[in-house]
């Protein structure tokens, strides 16, 4: 009976090592290390690819932050941190040689966004050497129109908490979670099912061949930085008044 037991054991503990390997590589939850579909637009930019339809996106940049500041390899010289205004900000503007700069702005961007992009980089200790904020208004006033549905308040109250002593409510990651998920048959399923399908309907953006600056779309670039698209770019003066007047 013992030898059957440990036969039927020893048959059955490669399965299980295969579907907690399925579960943590392919994660398509992002449970351990961020949705798949997200890390691979990080690698095109840590690879040094400059992208077209990252546009299509806007909502996920906050979590695509948080992948890549997991999988930079060393921290930048230089990071800046803001909302869409500061996004043209790139490596040749900061006077900096190419992967020595990185542009974490995010779309509507709030002080929370500014405080939790900081702590990102403090608790995976890759901090900068220069740190860019760009000072909006809003970023002073506390009222509820200042502040982005988007932005990460639990990361904020943990940075507060963890960071500066200041007891803020939070609800803290319950690791138990990511242990039950790692043997989780059903999450197996879910990855297995996800790795034979097709990515659906959402186009995945595409690596710039050519001319960067005849790109007629939005162009992300590998630090970070936006390049708007052309026609945007090539708006007439009076078009540019006109806009600021309003």
């Amino acid at each position: 009976a013992l030898v059957r037991i440990a036969l039927v054991t020893a048959l059955f503990i490669p399965v299980v090592v295969f579907m907690m390997y399925v579960n943590y590589t392919v994660d398509r939850s992002g449970i351990y290390q961020g949705e798949q579909y997200l890390r691979s637009i990080a690698q095109m930019l840590l690879s040094g690819q400059d992208i077209i339809g990252y546009e299509q996106l806007n909502e996920q940049q906050r979590k695509i932050l948080k992948i890549l500041v997991t999988q930079f390899d060393q921290a930048p010289n230089t990071i800046a941190l803001g909302s869409s205004r500061i996004m043209q900000l790139d490596t040749k503007l900061c006077g900096l040689e190419d992967g020595q700069f990185f542009n974490c702005a995010l779309t509507g961007a709030d002080f929370y966004d500014v405080v939790g992009s900081f702590y990102l980089f403090d608790r995976a200790e890759k901090l900068p050497q220069n740190l860019v904020i760009g000072v909006d208004p809003w970023l002073f006033n506390t009222g509820p129109d200042a502040t982005d549905a988007r932005s990460d308040k639990k990361l904020y109250a943990q940075f507060l908490t963890e960071k500066l002593g200041i007891p803020q409510e939070y609800e803290a990651e319950d690791p138990n979670t990511k242990w039950t998920s790692l043997y989780s048959p059903s999450y197996f399923q879910s990855n297995l099912k996800y790795v034979m399908q097709s990515e659906g309907s959402v186009k995945k953006p595409q690596a710039v061949t050519g001319d960067l600056y005849r790109q007629l779309t939005e162009v992300k670039r590998h630090d970070g930085s936006l390049l708007y698209s052309k026609d945007f770019r090539q708006q007439s003066q009076e078009a540019v008044d006109a806009a600021a007047l309003q």
